[in-house]
């Protein structure tokens, strides 16, 4: 059995963790790189190929092509056409995401010719997907649904719930953009119910995002900020950093509906820099053109102007003309609240002469209508009055297209409809024609049994009374008599054969564990539901299959030698593992028992599988937690010893100075005592720390620390602990850089006073004389930001991965030669970790470090 590579697991857990701990993109593409470069089974590098491709396709599309082109090169050459046509259709996806159009529409061409030859409905589903995909792209939405409908068709016939979530969310788009916001949400929700049973998150993200259009385009701004921020939440998870700017997008245009203008202008700055950093300039150019529409909110006409005049240079750039009309319609609304009536004039004409050249009515309308105003606002009542008559008459147009729309949608529906019941169908008089063709060779073959055997009864009957008819008369009777008798019997035991194949059935099926019987060569001759669960497949598909043959493990057609060797009494039981047909591997035991005939020889076999896999599961947890326990013990004994000779040295320089002032008390001088004095006290107040760190850490550990937490402002707690150090920071002149920002938190207060004066003990103590230090406070969703910075000797990289193990407790000198034991940052990590929070350290030796933990914000 292949074992998956760890680096792959490693890659597994980066992606899912990547939000937790800010991973770079950069690590998880190398890994796969890496996995690629390095794995030797054909069909594992390409899987390693097909999920490089997928991630690249959100986050550096243009890459995601060059790596197609290898992954088709590769499967060429290993002849795997299958996944020849996987990647050439991925890369027609990239190059429809990336905006190459025409190349894509050429690679779908060479793609169509050559599937002809490949009988493959799965790969024929894909093929319209991507096709549906490209239509959409361009605007072309009735070529779009029929791809959509075709692509569903086949899809439907493999079972591909990924891909028929892609197909009907990609119809509830062509449905959104083409008015019909209720079919819309009906498809989005399909497709969702798809995904979420998949529990493809990839997917569920973008469903939510088009839910939250559909929400938002209906007025229901509740619902809308709802799916967006779920969106958000999701495509974060998955640094999908184009999803994540949409959603920042969509969620700011909500709020400045709502006229929540910061929160809004924040959101789209935060989308703003997500293009920016993937350099896509199409969501650039966007985020521009909402800029504009903000600051012309808030009546900031000058940076409204400054983000139009952006946006229309980026579109130009892109030849997006569409979108550069819009922006232009913008600007020449900007124009016209500003009085600049001219340059809305000008602005509004060349909106109108682009509409004009296409199909974009609506465009069209909006510039008929803006003209009218436009003209009227100058005095030119003819050409107002005979744009707003124009306006009139595309309004008249859209309404009549927008019917036929409809009714070719409904016509599309119904034939795709019609198709899937026409296949159901003819699958379903298929399987009836195979039943009575079986029922009708077995009823042929017992009255062709019956009537030789009859035949052969009555020649027998006709010779014998040939020989003497009036001798066995009587003993004829007779005969006839017993035939009825047995011809009686007969029925009867058929009757309680019957009877008793339906108990024994039935008996079978209640037993909970999969059981399957064989004949004496293994090939399977019934099972239970059991089973059939297990197997996924039903028990008239499962007769006629040998055991090693199932998608099971070999493990099934255990050594049939024992049974052989002692038929009837050896019980034969196998241990190991097994895949169910939900792909997942489960620890079994099988005990397969032989059935023996009145002749003591082996007929066949009954197997009986029993799942252990929560006990095998508990065992390893067991083991773990054993392992776990030793290492938490030898840490713990490590630690007392390392604390036992820091708490040993300052008694040894208590004792010392002591024993001086004992001894020579009268040869000393004021100032010498004084010395004496400060240095028996830092010595005691060092002891008094550590002791007072230990209490705290133990109880911690103990669990005997109950947690009171409450709502209080931040900085009180900040300015609480600040006068607790005055006289350190006045003797090192350090002074406090505070943001006083009125935060409140929710969390125990004792506990975050414990956590702040350990954070600012270390930062007076590593500080550089004459410095300063930082405390900044930040908000992100639900949490506060607190980062305490000091400017001073910093910390050396190899030992910042030590300063929150129990077992390697790092401590360095202070600028004035302070010791301190590092017990007190591990104590503030488990109180932060107590209040549900995080904490973080970056630090640069020679330049200070930096400690930020956080607490839930209360909103």
């Amino acid at each position: 059995m292949r074992r998956t590579p760890f680096l792959f697991l490693l890659l597994l857990f980066l992606i899912s963790s990547i939000t937790v701990f800010g991973i770079n993109k950069i690590l998880i593409q190398d890994s796969l790189i890496q996995l690629i470069s390095t794995e030797k089974h054909k069909e594992d590098k390409l899987k390693y190929y097909l999920n490089l491709v997928q991630f690249l396709q959100h986050t550096e599309v243009g890459l995601s092509v060059a790596y197609c082109d290898s992954a088709i090169s590769y499967a060429k050459q290993a002849q795997m056409p299958y996944y020849y046509f996987v990647f050439s259709l991925e890369r027609a996806r990239s190059l429809i995401m990336k905006g190459s159009l025409d190349e894509a529409s050429f690679t779908l061409h060479q793609i169509e010719s050559e599937l002809t030859d490949y009988d493959s409905d799965k790969l024929w589903g894909h093929f319209y997907l991507v096709k549906n995909l490209a239509y959409i792209t361009v605007k072309d939405y009735a070529n779009a649904m029929d791809n959509g409908l075709k692509a569903i068709t086949f899809l439907n016939k493999v079972n591909d719930s990924l891909a028929l979530s892609k197909a009907y969310n990609n119809i509830g788009v062509i449905y959104e953009y083409t008015g019909n916001r209720q079919k819309a949400l009906e498809y989005y929700l399909i497709a969702q119910d798809y995904a979420i049973k998949l529990d493809n998150q990839d997917m569920i993200g973008d469903l939510y995002n088009n839910i939250g259009i559909i929400y938002d385009e209906l007025g229901d701004n509740r619902q809308a900020l709802n799916y967006y921020y779920k969106s958000l939440e999701t495509n974060n998870r998955l640094t999908k950093h184009r999803g994540m700017a949409m959603a920042f997008s969509n969620i700011a245009s909500v709020l400045l509906e709502m006229e929540r203008y910061d929160e809004s202008y924040n959101n789209y700055f935060k989308a703003l820099a997500l293009y920016s950093q993937n350099k896509y300039k199409p969501g650039v150019a966007s985020i521009y053109e909402h800029l504009g529409k903000y600051h012309t909110a808030v009546h900031n006409y000058d940076s409204a102007s400054m983000y139009f005049n952006r946006c229309s240079k980026l579109y130009a750039e892109l030849a997006d003309s569409y979108a550069l009309a819009v922006c232009l319609k913008d600007m020449g609304e900007l124009y016209l609240i500003q009085n600049q009536v001219s340059s809305a004039l000008h602005a509004f004409k060349k909106v109108y002469l682009f509409a004009n050249k296409g199909d974009h009515f609506t465009l069209r309308q909006e510039a008929a209508l803006n003209l009218s105003k436009t003209y009227y606002l100058v005095n030119n009542y003819k050409l107002a009055y005979d744009f707003q008559l124009v306006a009139l008459e595309i309004a008249d147009s859209i309404a009549k297209m927008k019917m036929n729309e409809d009714l070719k949608h409904s016509e599309l529906q119904i034939e795709f409809r019609n198709q899937t019941r026409k296949y159901e169908s003819e699958l379903d008089s298929y399987k009836q024609s195979q039943i009575k063709a079986d029922k009708k060779k077995f009823t042929e073959r017992i009255l062709f049994g019956i009537l030789f055997l009859g035949t052969l009864f009555i020649a027998v009957v006709l010779f014998r009374n040939y020989r003497s008819t009036i001798h066995l008369n009587s003993r004829l009777i007779k005969q006839n008599r017993e035939i009825e008798d047995q011809k009686a019997l007969i029925e009867i035991s058929n009757v309680e054969l019957l009877e008793q194949y339906t108990f024994t059935e039935t008996l079978l099926n209640t037993i909970p564990n999969p059981v399957y019987y064989t004949d004496k060569n293994s090939t399977i001759i019934g099972c239970n539901k059991a089973f059939e669960g297990i197997s996924g497949r039903r028990s008239e598909e499962l007769v006629g299959t040998r055991v090693s043959d199932l998608n099971l493990k070999s493990m099934l057609s255990c050594d049939t030698t024992k049974l052989f060797g002692n038929p009837g009494k050896n019980m034969v039981r196998s241990d190991g593992t097994m895949v169910y047909k939900d792909k997942k591997e489960h620890d079994v035991i099988v005990y397969r028992q032989g059935i023996v005939n009145a002749d003591s020889r082996l007929i066949g076999t009954l197997g009986i599988i029993i799942d252990i896999s929560d006990i095998k599961k508990a065992e390893r947890d067991l083991q773990n937690s054993q392992k776990k326990l030793k290492e938490a013990i030898a840490a713990k004994d490590k630690f007392f010893n390392i604390m036992a000779h820091d708490l040993k040295n300052p008694f040894n320089a208590i004792m010392g100075l002591t024993s001086l002032l004992t001894e020579q008390f009268d040869k000393h001088s004021k100032e010498d005592l004084r010395q004496f004095v400060v240095l028996i006290n830092q010595s005691t107040t060092n002891v008094y720390s550590l002791l007072e760190n230990l209490l705290e850490w133990a109880r911690a550990q103990s669990g005997s620390i109950d947690i009171h937490p409450a709502t209080f402002p931040i900085v009180d707690i900040i300015q609480e602990t600040l006068n607790l150090f005055s006289q350190s920071l006045e003797r090192k002149n350090v002074s406090i850089n505070i943001d006083k920002t009125e935060y409140l938190v929710y969390a125990d207060k004792n506990m975050t006073k414990t956590i702040f004066r350990n954070l600012l003990s270390n930062a007076i103590k590593y500080s550089f004389n004459d410095s300063f230090i930082d405390i900044k406070l930040d908000k992100a969703d639900e949490w506060l930001y607190i980062r305490v910075e000091d400017h001073g000797v910093g910390i050396k990289a190899e030992s910042i991965d030590n300063i929150f193990k129990i077992d390697k407790p790092t401590t360095t000198p202070g600028v004035n030669n302070e010791r301190g034991t590092g017990l007190g940052l591990i104590i503030c990590q488990e109180f932060v970790k107590l209040n549900g929070g995080t904490m973080l350290v970056q630090s640069e030796p020679g330049k200070g470090s930096q400690f930020t933990f956080t607490l839930p914000l209360v909103m």
